[in-house]
């Protein structure tokens, strides 16, 4: 299986960027540490932490979100609403 993750464009009309590949080997960010770490990486606008309904590392927009709390399948859970998109600690 593999999934490619593409964002488009953002409010500050940034090229597009590919986040990265998935596979059933990808390493979930499963602390706010690790998820701070990629936000830097991606230069997204904010990372807001709180307890979300989704857990773990994720995108929206041009924004990062880490929902504390949950388990090691919830923070690895790649059917997200909306347009929530996974954020992957090695990718």
């Amino acid at each position: 299986v593999l999934l490619i993750f593409i964002i488009t464009g953002s409010v500050d009309s940034r090229p597009l960027r590919q986040l990265g590949v998935m596979t059933e080997n990808s390493v979930v960010c499963l602390i706010e540490e690790q998820c701070r770490r990629k936000f830097r990486e991606l230069n997204l606008n904010y990372l807001y932490v709180n307890n979300w309904p989704t857990k773990g590392c994720f995108l929206k927009g041009n924004n990062a979100y880490f929902g504390i709390g949950g388990t090691v399948e919830e923070m690895s859970d790649t059917d997200l609403p909306g347009i929530q998109e996974r954020i992957w600690c090695d990718r």
